[in-house]
């Protein structure tokens, strides 16, 4: 079984955890937004209650498997990462977000610790699995631009993204020049050295600018390309149940 958790983070995300609400225990909600945060973390990720780990800085897209292997071309770059415990699921539902929004949530009012009001108390995913034991496992994809470009091509037929990229870098490029140009452009103008021919030229490089920025947007806002995207999550988990 696969799962997509994906959201967009109230501020910068650093830091992935993975529970089950109904193992977490009463004082939890107060712990977690206290100076004993980490340490309330790592003990009850030594009693196999809480998952947490820190990939760095990323999107919030993740791709959680249960009891399934990825795909072989998402298969790990380099290291794969050992949570260092299982994970017990009482509930047979676990949530998926960053620690962050974790506390912040518990600051306004919205438990963890609760079954309701899921999107709110943990504003990320929520999963439902068969209740038991698990080992976790996740690793970062770190994909390549190139790598991209083609599995966008042979898995989704999308063949756009190697030319979205290079629009990009032209489109920066281009953009900063003729602010540069500007006031330069002024300046000659004041002086009567511009002749209407070189605003001509100039206007048609912003119109060019233009264009090339819908073409972008155009691109972006394809459903094939979002679909694509999903595809493409910063880091992997997976869930393997262990026997009682």
């Amino acid at each position: 079984m696969r799962q997509i958790v994906k959201y967009n983070p109230a501020g910068h995300v650093i830091s992935v955890c993975i529970f089950d609400p109904a193992g977490l225990p009463s004082d939890f909600d107060r712990r977690v937004q206290g100076d004993e945060q980490l340490d309330h973390v790592s003990e009850l990720i030594s009693q196999g209650r809480f998952i947490w780990q820190t990939p760095g800085e990323i999107d919030f897209l993740i791709h959680v498997y249960v009891d399934e292997d990825p795909p072989e071309w998402m298969a790990p770059p380099g290291e794969e990462f050992d949570s260092g415990s299982d994970l017990h699921v009482p509930s047979g539902v676990i949530r998926v977000c960053s620690l962050e929004d974790l506390a912040e949530a518990s600051k306004a009012g919205h438990p963890a610790s609760s079954l309701q009001d899921a999107d709110k108390a943990c504003p990320g995913g929520t999963i439902e699995l068969p209740r038991g034991r698990y080992h976790v496992t996740y690793w970062e994809t770190g994909w390549p631009t190139k790598e991209v470009d083609r599995i966008m091509r042979e898995k989704f037929g999308f063949r756009g993204w190697g030319r979205r990229k290079k629009l990009g870098a032209v489109t920066v490029y281009l953009f900063v020049g003729l602010l540069v140009l500007a006031p330069l452009l002024i300046i000659l103008a004041g002086k009567g050295k511009v002749s209407w021919p070189l605003w001509g030229v100039y206007t048609a490089l912003w119109a060019t600018w233009a264009g090339m920025l819908n073409v972008m947007t155009r691109i972006d806002r394809n459903p094939a390309k979002k679909a694509a995207e999903l595809e493409f999550p910063p880091v992997v988990v997976k869930l393997k149940s262990l026997p009682e």
